[in-house]
């Protein structure tokens, strides 16, 4: 079985809940590997593995937040560049738009009858 980690995070309580005395944290369980990852970031950044992952929570709500209310979408740097990159090829033509093309030009006679 694979070993999984629970992991509290604090998360600042509400006039509420902090009047009520009840514990203000986010308990996660994720798999090991994802801890490491987790942890190595965290440490990375010189924060507390508790404070990296409610960072992290913040910033996924305000996105989805924002895709939400104000219908946005967020995008990776990556996926931004293949819209892009599709927003300026070339289409690639129907027979039919060929033809009325070739029509247009007067490359060939059009198959419309004049009333």
């Amino acid at each position: 079985m694979p070993k999984s980690h629970v992991i509290k995070v604090a998360v600042e309580p509400e006039d509420s809940t902090r009047a009520r005395g009840e514990d203000a944290s986010l308990l996660i369980e994720i798999d090991h590997q994802s801890w490491q990852q987790l942890d190595l970031a965290a440490r990375g950044r010189g924060v507390s593995l508790s404070d990296y992952i409610s960072e992290l929570l913040r910033i996924a709500a305000e996105e989805d937040r924002l895709a939400v209310t104000d219908n946005v979408t967020i995008s990776s740097p990556e996926d931004q560049r293949n819209f892009l990159d599709a927003l300026e090829a070339s289409p690639e033509l129907t027979p039919a738009q060929r033809k009325l093309g070739a029509m247009m030009r007067g490359e060939i006679e059009s198959s419309f009858q004049d009333s």
